[in-house]
């Protein structure tokens, strides 16, 4: 999610300003965000169908790990 978000902030960031001056703002922003919607509701029915495999194959890797590691107390895993 984070990786995501900061792909949309960098890409989005680097020519945003040429982009709006030849664009106009709404277009920018409604495409931006019509698109990031778009990606998000395709999705939804993967996790929906898959959801729970992803979880278990998720369980064993070296990020579940990882997090098990590093979290703080009081923190359910």
């Amino acid at each position: 999610m984070n990786v995501g978000k900061q792909a949309i902030s960098f890409g989005m960031g680097i020519d945003l300003l040429d982009w709006i001056l030849t664009t106009g703002y709404a277009k920018v922003i409604s495409g931006a965000f019509v698109a990031i919607l778009v990606l998000n509701n395709v999705m939804v029915p993967l996790f929906m169908w898959k959801g729970k495999a992803i979880r278990r194959f998720m369980h064993g890797t070296w990020l579940a790990r990882l997090h098990n590691k590093t979290k703080s107390v009081g923190e359910v895993a």
